[in-house]
């Protein structure tokens, strides 16, 4: 049998399937994928299925054992289950985390993926920090060393390690050097993320990198919901801007977005002073500011 699969696509479907508790559709799809040696060897769905149970969702460990075995489940089903555990540990407080949060993360994978690739190799962003995946910040070395770092299917050493973190330090330094009397970048790095490949045998697999990336989303969720106590209530276009400004562009704070926070404390949608005129940001492309402006255009009412 051969395999295709779109994780975009399938994870979104896993997870619409799960929410509406549709255990026979759910079985459906996964059997699409063939045997228990098919999931096992299809690396994509075996991630899609283990992240479902990382959110602990008791459907997708009933099908999962039904389908695959209690070699799958055990194997890399379990050691997921602990990750996610771990993971929402520090959100005990939020009782709305997991339902708001998850919701989130399927409106938003997309998008913030867009039309970026997922890269195994270390790159420069244009704000010259280390980089890994899509967009997650590997700049300083304890953040660096913890990854599972590969040379040709082997773990790299921790000389190898260092080796290419300095190789891109000299790079980053020089490249933020150039900043104006208020510390702000003068230049912005320009280079492709993929002319960076060849400068470091080091990668991480594909599987690590999307662990990476959920991460980096549910870590941003979680700050949002920190930083805005009736985060759970706003409109969810409202949520889908802040989450893709946190991501793309760092905390929502007071300090650096005071017409927004104000706006947004007032409801104000569309006022002269509204949340649709703040949204904008000068780091990232037209296209990202005009798709958060439709979002806030697309919110029909706000209690």
């Amino acid at each position: 049998m051969s395999f295709s699969y779109n994780f975009d696509d399938d994870i979104l479907e896993h997870q619409r399937l799960v929410d509406t508790n549709n255990e026979l559709e759910l079985k459906r799809l996964l059997r699409k994928y063939g045997s228990l040696e098919g999931i096992e060897k299809n690396a994509d769905i075996r991630d899609s299925m283990a992240y479902m149970m990382a959110n602990q969702n008791g459907l997708a460990q009933k099908v999962l054992a039904q389908e695959t075995g209690n070699s799958l489940l055990s194997s890399y089903g379990t050691q997921y289950a602990q990750n996610g555990k771990a993971n929402h540990a520090s959100d005990a407080n939020l009782s709305t985390y997991v339902k708001t949060g998850d919701t989130l993360i399927d409106r938003m994978i997309p998008v913030l993926k867009d039309d970026e690739d997922i890269y195994r190799h270390i790159y420069i962003d244009t704000t010259w920090n280390k980089t890994i995946g899509i967009g997650a910040n590997i700049d300083e070395w304890e953040q660096f060393r913890k990854l599972n770092w590969q040379v040709d299917g082997r773990a790299a050493t921790e000389e190898e390690k260092r080796a290419a973190f300095n190789t891109f330090d000299v790079i980053t330094s020089e490249g933020k050097k150039n900043v104006d009397k208020d510390g702000n970048l003068l230049r912005k790095n320009n280079m492709k993320a993929s002319s960076y490949a060849n400068k470091s045998p080091l990668r991480i697999s594909e599987k690590e990198a999307w662990e990476i990336f959920l991460q980096h989303i549910r870590d941003d969720i979680s700050y949002l919901h920190r930083e805005f106590p009736e985060f759970a209530s706003f409109p969810p276009e409202l949520q889908n801007v802040l989450l893709n400004i946190k991501f793309n562009t760092g905390n929502v704070s007071q300090k650096n977005w005071p017409k927004l926070r104000k706006a947004i404390a007032e409801k104000n949608l569309f006022g002269k002073d509204g949340i649709i005129y703040n949204v904008n940001r000068k780091d990232v492309g037209k296209d990202r500011n005009d798709w958060a402006k439709q979002q806030i255009l697309n919110i029909k009412h706000w209690y």
